[in-house]
C-alpha cells in the first residue's frame, strides 16, 4: 500500500523517526533540531528501531498509529509504504506478521514533549 505523506505531516506527528528519515528532515528543515532513533543490536529479537531495518512510527490523533517503512527509497518522491493500526499492540502484531520475528517498542521519542519515553 502506498500513500502520499508530506514531510511536514511526518515531522509534526512523529513518535520517533529513523536515522535516514532524520537526514531528509534535516535537509528540509535546516533550522530545526531533528531527533532520531537509537540503535540496538540485540540477538534473537527485532527492535523497532534496529539499525538493520528501521521503521518510523507516527501517532495519528490520540489513538491510531502508522508505521512507515524506513528502508524504502521513496522519501524524496513523497511516497511511503505504511502499515496502519489502532493501538501499539496491534501495530507490533502487524509488524511481526509482516516481517516475521518479535517486534517491540523499547523506546520512542515524544516530539511534542521533547523527551524519550520508555515502553
Amino acid at each position: 500500500m502506498r500513500r502520499e505523506w508530506s514531510v511536514e505531516r511526518i515531522f509534526s506527528q512523529c513518535v520517533f523517526i529513523s536515522n535516514d528519515l532524520g537526514k531528509i528532515l534535516q535537509r528540509e528543515f535546516p533550522n530545526s533540531r531533528i531527533y532520531t532513533t537509537r540503535s540496538d543490536d540485540r540477538i534473537g529479537e527485532r527492535i523497532i528501531y534496529q539499525i538493520s531495518h528501521q521503521v518510523s512510527v507516527i501517532r495519528l490523533g490520540g489513538c491510531g498509529f502508522v508505521a512507515l517503512d524506513a528502508t524504502r527509497p521513496f522519501y524524496d518522491g513523497g511516497e511511503y509504504w505504511i502499515l496502519e493500526a489502532g493501538s501499539e499492540g496491534e501495530l507490533l502484531r502487524k509488524l511481526s506478521e509482516h516481517y516475521t520475528g518479535n517486534w517491540r517498542l523499547n523506546q520512542i521519542y515524544d516530539v511534542q514533549n521533547s523527551r524519550y519515553l520508555e515502553i
